[in-house]
């Protein structure tokens, strides 16, 4: 196992008034630096350039002190599976880390990682809806490092990167959201088909290449050509809005009108934590959205926002095994997952009626 220590992400510990819906903001921006070749074609010298770099950058760079430089293959596929988990590298990078890096600010708000499918992949992730303000910082810190690094860039087509879709602005900006009631309603098909109707995509709880298997949802946009950052933020805004409303609109009615079929959804999660000995990763995920569910219409006794979102994280495989300090087998993961959930959320003392 690592001995790097990863404290859990700034994101995870703030919340924002009134916001139950949207859980995370990320904001992402593709770069390459003029004179090397795409990482798909680069050869190790090249490769060990950028890194070389970046190091440099950061050494000499007014960002603050406290930032780290990680090269992946020195790590562990567990160490790895973690960063992969909080959205800091891809799982492919987790698997086949080659000649990766990935440099990290406090609080892991903000990242870039190195070597991937682009030389470089600036990110920014935020609490709740916070678009415009994780544009901003993402902006400052593509400037800073702008300034050190020379950027591929076209007269007309904008910033180069190794996929097309990203050409242009190379901005990939999405929302984490969490819509169990228009699930639960079976609205959220006409919604999914509306979001993609308007020209954005919806990924699963993974984001990219996942599957839509849970009631966590990313939306993102997919063109970069042709639209300001602003343009594609206040579109994904918009949308985001819209969506939020959907949802609230299905929770009011659930209370209204089919509070028995609620209480049901949040009385048997509760039950089935409780009790567990074996819990799987999407079943945790069906069960603690059903959890988060109840706290925000109140049906349970509130759960802080922050060990709501820190389950999140907690639940999926490789940070088990970070807790455990042990890689863990199948059947292995689900018992220690099973005993870790009930430990954390103390469920015997969220009963309402309690």
């Amino acid at each position: 196992m690592s001995g790097h220590k990863l404290p859990f992400p700034a994101w995870l510990k703030k919340a924002q008034a009134g916001e139950n819906i949207v859980i995370s903001t990320r904001i992402r921006l593709a770069r390459n630096v003029s004179g090397l070749r795409f990482p798909s074609l680069a050869d190790k010298t090249e490769q060990e350039k950028l890194l070389r770099g970046v190091r440099t950058f950061l050494s000499k760079s007014a960002l603050p002190s406290a930032w780290q430089f990680l090269s992946l293959r020195e790590f562990d596929n567990i160490f790895r599976g973690v960063l992969a988990e909080r959205g800091l590298i891809s799982m492919e990078s987790a698997r086949d880390p080659g000649f990766s890096g990935l440099a990290y600010g406090p609080g892991q708000s903000q990242s870039v990682l190195l070597n991937e499918e682009d030389h470089v992949r600036l990110q920014v992730i935020r609490e709740g809806l916070n678009l415009e303000r994780g544009l901003k910082q993402a902006q400052e810190l593509d400037e800073n490092l702008g300034r050190f690094f020379a950027y591929a860039l076209h007269p007309s087509f904008g910033f180069l990167t190794a996929c097309p879709t990203n050409v242009g602005t190379g901005l990939r900006a999405s929302v984490m959201l969490h819509l169990p009631a228009l699930t639960l309603t079976r609205g959220i098909i006409q919604v999914l088909q509306a979001v993609l109707h308007m020209g954005l995509a919806v990924r699963g709880f993974y984001g990219e290449g996942s599957e839509l298997k849970t009631v966590f949802f990313q939306v993102s946009n997919q063109v970069t050509l042709g639209r300001t950052e602003d343009e594609i933020i206040q579109h994904l805004a918009g949308v985001t809005h819209q969506i939020v409303e959907r949802e609230e609109e299905a929770r009011q009615k659930l209370l209204k009108e089919d509070a028995a079929l609620l209480e049901d959804k949040v009385g048997r999660a509760l039950g089935m934590l409780e009790r567990c000995r074996l819990l799987g990763f999407e079943e945790a995920l069906d069960l603690m959205s059903a959890l988060r569910l109840g706290v925000e219409t109140r049906i349970i006794k509130p759960i802080p926002k922050s060990v709501l979102n820190e389950m999140l994280l907690l639940v999926q495989p490789a940070h088990l095994q970070m807790a455990a300090k042990k890689p863990l087998a199948g059947e292995q993961q689900n018992a220690f997952r099973a005993t870790l959930v009930k430990k954390r959320l103390k469920l015997k003392e969220i009963y309402r009626d309690a």
